[in-house]
C-alpha cells in the first residue's frame, strides 16, 4: 500500500509526518470487496495548500506577467493530466498528489510490463493489484466529487521499438485515456512523469489568469503549430536540499482544441513520423524547430494536431520557459531559486534501484550497475557531491562538464519563519522538516553505501 493512503501514517496537529516505505509483503491482490482507505491530508499540508489557494487572482496572475479572465471564464478549464508509472518510490507520488490535491479533473497512469529497452519486468500496479486499487480508489490525487485517476496498460509485442520511441508509444495511451474521458476543446492537458510536479500555485493561475496560449475561441480555430506552454522547473536531485542550477524543461501543456480527437482536423494534415505510423515526428514535422514544416502546410495554415507522442517531444512553442515575471529581480540564480514546476529527480529508496534505471531506461547506461555514481551522468554526480559536500569548485577532471548545483541551500534552524536559507518556492511536501532531514539523511548513507560497493571518483576523506 502507498504511504499517506490511511490516516496512521500522520501525525495529528500539523506535526511531521513519519512515512513508511512501500509494503512490498502485503497481499498484492485482494478481493474487490476489500475496501481502500480513504487518503488524509496531513494538516501541515493543508495549511499550506489553503494560503496557496487563496492567494487573491490578480496578485496571482501578476506573477506571471498576464491578467486575470473575465469573471466568466474562472474555473472553465478542466486539467486533464497524465504520466507513466514504474518503479516511483512511493514519496514521489505522495509529494505530487500533495501538490495537486483536487486540482486535477482525470489523472491518466499507463503502465508497461517492458522497460524501455523492451526487456520484461514486473508491474507494479496490474489490473485489479492493491497498489492499482489505491491510486485509484484511496482519493490521493482529489475527492471522488473532484479527480477521477484512470489507469491503463501498454502491453504491446514491439521488440523492435526501444528506447525513447517506445516510451512515446506507452505516452500516448495518456492521450487516449483523455479523449475517452471527455476532454473539450477548451480543458488543459498537462503530460509529464510522476516526479514532474506543477506548482500547485500555477495550476491555480491556470484556471483564472490569461494565458494567450491557452485561449480558446469557438470561432477562431488555432493553427496549432506553437501551441505548448513549458514550464521552468527547479531541479531536486534526490534530496530536497540538493538543488541543480538550471531549469529543466517539462512539463508541457496544451488546450485541448489542439488534440487529435479533441480539436478541429478539418483541412490538417498528419505529420510524417520515424517509422511510418510510430514514434517521433520527422524532423521536418516540426520536432526541433517549429518554423520547419512542408511549405504547403506553413502557406495554408494546414499544422497537424497533436497526440500523446508530440506533446511532450515536438519543439511546439516560441516563448521562454514559463517562470515567474520578476525572478530575476528577486535573485534568481543568486540568492533564491523559483519555478512553476518541480523535479524530483532520481528520487529512490536505494542506489540499486537508482542503477536498474539507468542500465534499462531510454537514455540507459551500458555500465550503470558497475562503476562509480558518478561517472553514471551528470546528474547523479551532483547529487554525489551535494550529500558530501563536495561543492561546485572540486569536482574533479574527471567529470568534463560537471554540473553546478547551489551549495548554500540549507535548513535554517528551528524557530525561524523560512524553513530553508535559499528563498524560492518549494513543494507543499518540504514544508515537512523532519522529512527533509530523514530524507537528505537517507541519500548520504545510500551514497556512502554504494561508494564503499562501487567506488568513487572522489577522495574519500572528503565524505
Amino acid at each position: 500500500m502507498l504511504p499517506g493512503c490511511v490516516p496512521e501514517y500522520y501525525a495529528s496537529e500539523g506535526k511531521s509526518s513519519n512515512l513508511r516505505p512501500l509494503n512490498l509483503d502485503a497481499p498484492l491482490y485482494v478481493s474487490q470487496m476489500d475496501p481502500i482507505p480513504k487518503f488524509e491530508t496531513n494538516p501541515l499540508f493543508k495549511q499550506e495548500q489553503d494560503r496557496i489557494d487563496a492567494i487573491d487572482d490578480a496578485s496571482r496572475c501578476a506573477r506571471y506577467g498576464v491578467e486575470t479572465l473575465p469573471d466568466d471564464q474562472k474555473h472553465k478549464r478542466r486539467i486533464f493530466f497524465g504520466a507513466m508509472v514504474a518503479d516511483e518510490n512511493p514519496e514521489v507520488i505522495l509529494a505530487h498528489s500533495t501538490e495537486v490535491y483536487n486540482k486535477f479533473s482525470v489523472v491518466a497512469l499507463v503502465e508497461s510490463n517492458t522497460t524501455h529497452s523492451g526487456r520484461p519486468r514486473e508491474m507494479n500496479y496490474g489490473p485489479g493489484s492493491r497498489n492499482a486499487r489505491t491510486l485509484q480508489e484511496s482519493e490521493m490525487f482529489g475527492t471522488a466529487e473532484n479527480t477521477k485517476v484512470v489507469l491503463d496498460y501498454w502491453l504491446e509485442d514491439m521488440p523492435d521499438v526501444v528506447g525513447m520511441t517506445r516510451e512515446v508509444e506507452q505516452r500516448n495511451t495518456i492521450w487516449k485515456i483523455w479523449v475517452d474521458q471527455g476532454m473539450r476543446e477548451n480543458d488543459v492537458g498537462i503530460m509529464a512523469d510522476l516526479d514532474e510536479v506543477v506548482s500547485r500555485d500555477f495550476l491555480n493561475a491556470i484556471q483564472v489568469c490569461d494565458f494567450p496560449k491557452l485561449r480558446y475561441d469557438p470561432d477562431n480555430r488555432p493553427s496549432c503549430q506553437i501551441p505548448k506552454i513549458i514550464l521552468s522547473t527547479m531541479q531536486f536531485e534526490v534530496s530536497p536540499l540538493c538543488i541543480k542550477d538550471g531549469e529543466w524543461f517539462h512539463p508541457d501543456i496544451i488546450i485541448g482544441a489542439c488534440l487529435v480527437g479533441v480539436g478541429d482536423p478539418s483541412g490538417r494534415v498528419t505529420p510524417e513520423r520515424d517509422m511510418k505510423t510510430i514514434g517521433h515526428r520527422t524532423d521536418e514535422w516540426g520536432a526541433t524547430d517549429y518554423k520547419k514544416y512542408p511549405q504547403d502546410v506553413i502557406d495554408n495554415n494546414r499544422f497537424p494536431l497533436w497526440d500523446g507522442r508530440d506533446i511532450r517531444e515536438i519543439n511546439g512553442s516560441d516563448e521562454a520557459l514559463l517562470n515567474f515575471k520578476d525572478k530575476d529581480e528577486n535573485g534568481h540564480g543568486k540568492t533564491a531559486v523559483f519555478g512553476t514546476a518541480y523535479h524530483l529527480h532520481n528520487w529512490f529508496k536505494d542506489m540499486e534501484v537508482l542503477r536498474h534505471k539507468f542500465a534499462t531506461y531510454g537514455h540507459f547506461h551500458d555500465d550503470a550497475k558497475t562503476i562509480p555514481l558518478s561517472k553514471i551522468g551528470d546528474d547523479i554526480d551532483i547529487a554525489v557531491r551535494c550529500v558530501r559536500g563536495i561543492g561546485n569548485v572540486e569536482a574533479t577532471e574527471e567529470m568534463q562538464n560537471p554540473r553546478p548545483y547551489y551549495e548554500n541551500n540549507t535548513l535554517l534552524p528551528e524557530g525561524e519563519e523560512e524553513l530553508f536559507s535559499l528563498k524560492g518556492n518549494r513543494p507543499i511536501f518540504f514544508k515537512d522538516r523532519t522529512y527533509v532531514e530523514q530524507r537528505h539523511a537517507l541519500v548520504q548513507e545510500m551514497v556512502r553505501a554504494d561508494e564503499a560497493k562501487y567506488g568513487t571518483i572522489y577522495e574519500n576523506e572528503k565524505r
